[in-house]
């Protein structure tokens, strides 16, 4: 209750602040377009974070996940692996969208996490994270919010571009990348190629076994303006991974051995797009993207149960399974912008189709003779599709000077169909339905250096091919059964936010409250574990970023935090008991110093969690997993120089005392002391 108190207290305190400094500092701009709509995070009505290319480039940090960590309201967990294959929360909520210049990453067979972020960052302009739900916009997935990767597009040079390497003494690994992009008269390029290598990962108690991962991306593109108003770009990109994953039995599930791999998750994309800007006074803007995208995730789950049978012993069930997961998608999006006196009118068209081609062989043995009659060796398939069909819209009105309105609506039509297999615990059926999702936000600029902010809005997210019709045993014992009656799951998020911006200072604050319905999750029905609608979930909390620029020290003491609850009831079964720390966050100093054409940076933090417990029903009975609160001692070093600063050295000392910790929800320890070293050279 203290930390509750005391976060409330801080929030109060800097809205408070806001208020008394507002007329007298200079507004900072950070471009935007998280809404559709090209804007500043100062007046953006959303809960919105953004990691920008300086940001990126000054980090030594490789991936698109430890980019993540660090923004308020958002959880990056450990799961069974390294690499690729860690868990995204926003909110608590693990329902996020992921989109690579606005276009989804979809996985219609996984188990309701995000999908992995399968891209280099060394290809990446900036991130967006919108936290809530965004499905107005955005459709099925943003309950919890959105991770928007904008791919670097522009250049100012014929050619430039950049090469890094970087060395993690946590996993023996390297990471090597190269981009080159340019432009001269219409003719816009870029191409980038990356390699990553990593070993098994070092915690602070000894290697972890199976943790390493390898992974190579390739990506190139063109550009072509036709005037000064209209351009094309055409994009190729393929991502290929190889991800170990660490797995450890469930005793109390009867589990004596438990083996994962991920041989191979891989994406391929194609894409176009045409825009045109200010085409006359009225209409602002022309959108028409299209790709087409595959996706393949080879999966071994393998594991021994032991089950007591009585007088005739115990018997060793030996469970091995692989599954071949190829998912292609197709997806177009039409935009117009359209100005009309205070009116800022928003109309688009979404359309998503995802095929998915599922390939599962299953072999089960027992140990005791009299078993043998229910061993089984079998290799199904699946094929199915799932289609959605969009309209959007949404008016962003001035009210006056200070007060802007943004109202958005969203009609969705979604057909699924499991069109073949040959598994006898599934069937061939198919299903549809409809969905209108709405938001409603106003924005008060109190100046220009203040904002408040104060919204409704609504997510959903329609069920995946294989909750509806292919079930799964990833992780388990029994089978678990889909289901086709399943609903959409609904939300409804609630939020008041104060943002204030000048030259020293920088603050960013928000109270949220979500509640969800019809939540998918997994249940016992007649005996038999299958996915159901859970009755409700709720998230609330507060989240805060603040900076404060001494320029007398060239200091900049800074915060982040989150403070989150989050409930759910299932079938009788309550619990706040979710797997979250109540709060968490950031807090550290960073130094620049400027030396004739060296630039020397240092940032010294701490990340925190508070201790968190997981409430879960088992066969067995309430299972409770206790992780224990941490906080560890990190130093970031940066040293830029030569010509246009286009030399770079960055350092990360990790973890400086060694401590040996787990984040809420991981399956093993993060990595103890390290140090990451990262040299770039642009051109």
């Amino acid at each position: 209750m203290k930390y509750k108190k005391f976060i409330l207290s801080i929030f109060i305190l800097f809205i408070y602040f806001n208020v008394a400094l507002a007329e007298t500092n200079k507004l900072e701009k950070v471009t935007v377009t998280a809404t559709k709509k090209e804007g500043t995070v100062l007046t953006s009505p959303i809960s919105i974070s953004v990691i920008d290319k300086e940001t990126i480039k000054t980090k030594s940090v490789v991936s698109v996940e430890d980019l993540l960590r660090d923004v308020p309201g958002v959880e990056i967990t450990t799961r069974s692996g390294m690499g690729k294959s860690k868990a995204i929360y926003i909110r608590g909520e693990k329902r996020a969208l992921i989109l690579v210049d606005g276009q989804k990453i979809s996985e219609q067979k996984s188990m309701g996490t995000a999908p992995p972020l399968l891209i280099d960052t060394n290809s990446i302009e900036r991130i967006e994270v919108i936290k809530g739900p965004a499905s107005t916009l955005y459709g099925s997935d943003a309950i919890g919010g959105v991770v928007n990767i904008i791919t670097k597009k522009k250049a100012d040079k014929v050619v430039q571009g950049s090469v890094s390497g970087a060395y993690n003494s946590s996993t023996k690994g390297s990471d090597f990348s190269a981009t080159i992009y340019g432009g001269k008269d219409k003719l816009s390029y870029d191409v980038a190629a990356s390699s990553s290598r990593h070993k098994d990962l070092e915690s602070a108690k000894g290697k972890v076994d199976n943790t390493g991962s390898e992974s190579e991306s390739v990506s190139l593109g063109f550009g072509y303006n036709f005037s000064d108003n209209f351009k094309a770009e055409v994009s190729y990109d393929k991502f290929t991974s190889d991800i170990e994953t660490h797995a450890e039995p469930d005793a109390s599930e009867g589990q004596t051995y438990f083996f994962l791999d991920l041989p191979q998750w891989d994406r391929e994309k194609y894409s176009i797009s045409l825009e045109g800007k200010d085409i006359s006074s009225n209409l602002k803007k022309v959108y028409l993207g299209a790709y087409s995208q595959n996706t393949i995730k080879d999966f071994v789950n393998n594991m021994d149960v032991e089950q007591n049978m009585g007088a005739m012993g115990v018997n060793t069930m030996e469970i091995r399974i692989n599954m071949l997961n190829d998912q292609d998608t197709q997806g177009v999006t039409a935009q117009t912008d359209w100005l009309f006196s205070n009116h800022y009118l928003i109309f688009g068209v979404d359309y998503l189709k995802d095929e998915l081609d599922a390939k599962e062989s299953k072999k089960i043995t027992n140990s005791l003779p009299m078993m043998m009659s229910i061993n089984s060796d079998n290799d199904y398939y699946y094929k199915g599709e799932n289609k959605t069909l969009a309209f959007f819209v949404q008016d962003d009105i001035s009210l006056s000077e200070k007060f802007t309105l943004i109202a958005g609506l969203r009609f969705s039509d979604y057909d699924s169909e499991l069109s073949s297999t040959n598994n006898p615990q599934s069937s061939e059926k198919d299903s549809s339905d409809s969905n209108v999702t709405g938001s409603l936000n106003l924005v008060f600029a109190k100046s220009q250096n203040t904002t408040f902010r104060i919204g409704y809005a609504q997510g959903y997210r329609t069920p995946t091919l294989m909750e509806s019709y292919i079930g799964t045993q990833h992780g388990n014992e029994d089978f678990c059964y889909s289901n086709n009656d399943l609903k959409a799951e609904t939300s409804d998020n609630y939020e008041i936010g104060a943002r204030f911006s000048s030259n020293n200072l920088s603050l960013d604050s928000a109270l949220f409250y979500n509640a969800s319905e019809d939540y998918i999750t997994t249940g016992t029905v007649d005996g038999k574990k299958q996915f159901i609608n859970m009755d409700e979930s709720t998230s609330k909390g507060v989240e805060l970023s603040l900076n404060y620029l001494i320029e007398k020290l060239n200091l900049t003491p800074y915060l982040s935090a989150t403070y989150i609850n989050r409930e759910y009831k299932k079938e009788g079964f309550e619990t706040d008991k979710t797997g979250l720390p109540d709060y968490s966050g950031r807090f550290g100093v960073e130094y620049t110093k400027e030396f004739a054409s060296l630039i020397f940076k240092s940032d010294f933090f701490l990340r925190f969690a508070s201790e968190a417990e997981k409430e879960e029903q088992t066969k067995k009975g309430v299972k409770i997993t206790k992780y224990k609160s941490w906080t560890t001692a990190n130093l970031n070093l940066g040293l830029s120089f030569g010509k246009d600063s286009n030399y770079s050295l960055n350092a990360e000392l990790g973890n400086l005392f060694d401590k040996e910790y787990k984040v809420a929800n991981a399956d093993f320890d993060e990595a103890g002391r390290y140090g990451i070293v990262k040299l770039t050279v642009n051109f």
